[in-house]
C-alpha cells in the first residue's frame, strides 16, 4: 500500500480528530456526571 504525503497529513488529521472528539465527549460525560451529584 503506497502512501503519499497527502495521505499520511489526511491520516494524521484524522487521527487527532478522533482525540479531540473522544477528549470532548469524556468532558461532557464528566459535566453530566458531576451535574447528577450537585442534584443528590
Amino acid at each position: 500500500m503506497m502512501l503519499d504525503k497527502h495521505n499520511i497529513k489526511y491520516i494524521k488529521h484524522n487521527r487527532a480528530r478522533l482525540k479531540a472528539g473522544k477528549r470532548e465527549e469524556s468532558t461532557k460525560r464528566l459535566l453530566q456526571f458531576f451535574g447528577a451529584l450537585k442534584e443528590k
